[in-house]
């Protein structure tokens, strides 16, 4: 009977034990998943901050990251509905779909992907199978420390006013500088591109 008892009580350690280490397995899942959405929470919220830092929630494009007196807003003749790009005035089909491309002057995978694709979007607008439609970013400003993407943009929309948005467009992408955060100079803008 002895041996029954010791039996009984060892098997009940074991059992207790094996309730304890599992106990002890649910609290670790517990504490991994709420430190995990922690940080998808943290990180979503500092994606959020940063887009809207660099104006990607803003109806207006081209707000300066420098403060001046008098700030001059042009619309370019192009513009698409709720000023939120421009089209192509390449485009010879208003019935076409609509290609949006995405960009920032300054993004060397913007650039290249503008070299490869760029000239075959703009022949399908040209012939009429799609409307193309650019709508420039300057989401590198902040992270660059300089405010190149924003001026080139605001270039952009100028060129845009005299009918030569693609053309200014496509020159400012093929100068892009070699070397990241380097930007355009006031006179590469407004002279020679």
């Amino acid at each position: 009977m002895a041996s029954s008892n010791a039996a009984k009580s060892a098997s009940r350690r074991e059992q207790l034990r094996a309730a304890r280490e599992r106990e002890a397995a649910a609290a670790r899942r517990k504490r991994i998943i709420i430190v995990t959405v922690v940080v998808v929470i943290i990180a979503a919220l500092v994606a959020v901050i940063a887009m809207a830092a660099s104006g990607v929630f803003s109806s207006k494009s081209g707000s300066s990251t420098k403060g001046t007196a008098t700030t001059v807003s042009v619309r370019p003749p192009n513009a698409s509905p709720g000023d939120k790009g421009v089209f192509s005035a390449d485009n010879t089909n208003n019935s076409a779909p609509v290609l949006t491309v995405v960009d920032d002057f300054q993004c060397p995978a913007c650039h290249q992907y503008e070299t490869v694709y760029g000239p075959v979007f703009e022949s399908l607008a040209k012939k009429g199978e799609i409307r193309l439609e650019y709508r420039t970013r300057y989401f590198l400003d902040i992270n660059l420390k300089n405010d190149s993407s924003v001026r080139a943009a605001r270039a952009a929309a100028i060129a845009d006013t005299f009918g030569k948005y693609q053309e200014y467009h496509d020159t400012v992408f093929s100068n892009q500088p070699a070397k990241e955060g380097t930007g355009y100079t006031d006179d590469q803008l407004r002279n020679a591109f």
